[in-house]
Order: C-alpha cells, then structure tokens, then sequence
C-alpha cells in the first residue's frame, strides 16, 4: 500500500505540505521450522510549512513488527544513516546495526530551509548548481535488541522490550 501527496512552494527545496504513507505487508505460510508469521513495515511522514512558505517541517514514523519468534529468518534492522545499506529505521549518531529484533520503531523530525537559490553552473549535472539549503534533523529509535559496545568494539545484543530504551541522535544535512 503507497499513498502519496505532497507537494512545496516554488521557493522551497523539499516538500512543504502533504503526507506520504507506505505499508508493506507480508504473511508467510507455516514451513518445517517457522510457523505462520506477519511481517508488518508502515512508514508515515507528514510534511508541513514552517516558518516561512519556502520552509519545511517534516515528521515521519516507521516501525518493523513480526509476529514471528525465531530472529534469524525475520528481523528488522536500523540504527545511524549509510548510503550503503538504506534502512527506514535511522537513528543518527549511532552505528548502522544498534536497533535489532522483531520490533523495530523510529521517529524523524526535520527542519529544511533554503540558504541560496544559486541558478547557475557550467551547464547539466553534475556541474549544474541549482539551491543550496539547510536541513536541522532529530531522531528517537527503540528496537526489542540493542547493540553492545565497548568502546569501538561490539560485544552483541542485550534484549530490552520496545520502548524500555530509547536512542535520540541529531543531525544536520547540506542540502
């Protein structure tokens, strides 16, 4: 399920009004080891003006549940921000693998305001510079397994019930 519509001002260099929400939604027949399971994955962001037309705020929710016991054939993984591995669970400031389990949820609130509307450049991308803006981020993650470290050095997953622990990060983007 996709619904989307947002929309944004001419000035502005991210949406600024509307509501974007996916849900992916999966059962899985019974097989030898696993029984039948759910696998549920909504995500919502919800875009509206900030202090100026040209500005956005947007918030957006994502959580993981699985009805099934058995982590190594359903799990959610989510934690801080990788282009490599893109994950609708992020929690900025954190390693990519902190939320673990079979219940997953985070929370995105960002701020974006454009800083130049530059108009120039030597001619199609790459080279072509059109706006120049500032995106101010936060975010709140809980996850049923944590990720352990020590220093650099992970030592595994300790098991906290969703919501007993809560990662905050903030971030900035150059937009």
């Amino acid at each position: 399920i996709r619904i989307d519509r947002s929309d944004s001002t001419p000035s502005a260099i991210a949406p600024n009004w509307g509501a974007s929400f996916n849900n992916l939604t999966s059962v899985y027949p019974s097989s030898s080891r696993d029984g039948t399971f759910v696998d549920l994955r909504p995500e919502l962001r919800i875009y509206q003006r900030g202090f100026h037309p040209s500005h956005s705020v947007s918030l957006g929710a994502a959580a993981g549940i699985s009805t099934n016991h058995y982590l190594s054939s359903n799990y959610y993984l989510g934690g801080g921000a990788s282009q490599l591995s893109p994950s609708p669970f992020v929690v900025r400031g954190y390693p990519t693998d902190v939320l673990f389990g079979q219940r997953v949820f985070t929370s995105n609130l960002a701020y974006t305001l454009p800083l130049s509307h530059v108009y120039h450049g030597l001619g199609t991308n790459p080279f072509f510079l059109d706006d120049i803006g500032l995106r101010l981020m936060g975010d709140a993650g809980s996850a049923n397994y944590m990720a352990l470290y020590d220093g650099k050095t992970f030592l595994g997953y300790e098991y906290a019930p969703l919501g007993q622990r809560i990662l905050y990060g903030v971030g900035a983007d150059l937009l």
